[in-house]
């Protein structure tokens, strides 16, 4: 199931220099992401940045403050399993 999509806009990573990230919109709006002090400290988010300005993969972003949601485009889903009521039985043989 996909998130809220009124509060998210697509974006892709245009430049990635420490402390700073410029991201572009489908319609070509330019805007700065905020990162939050652990972020800009963070070498491997960093790394992480580069390689998807390299692979040009369009980020999910907020739209009013501009921030990477870290748990992409999806809700996560419940884990359902499923069991008879015999597989509780340790008695039985």
């Amino acid at each position: 199931m996909l998130k809220d999509s009124a509060n998210l806009i697509a974006a892709k990573v245009v430049s990635a220099h420490c402390p700073l990230i410029i991201a572009e919109t489908e319609t070509g709006q330019r805007f700065q992401l905020h990162l939050t002090r652990q972020q800009k400290r963070d070498p491997l988010f960093w790394a992480t940045m580069l390689d998807i300005l390299q692979a040009e993969i369009w980020l999910p972003i907020t739209k009013h403050y501009h921030e990477v949601i870290d748990s992409g485009w999806l809700l996560p889903q419940p884990a359902t399993a499923v069991a008879s009521a015999e597989i509780f039985d340790y008695n039985k043989r």
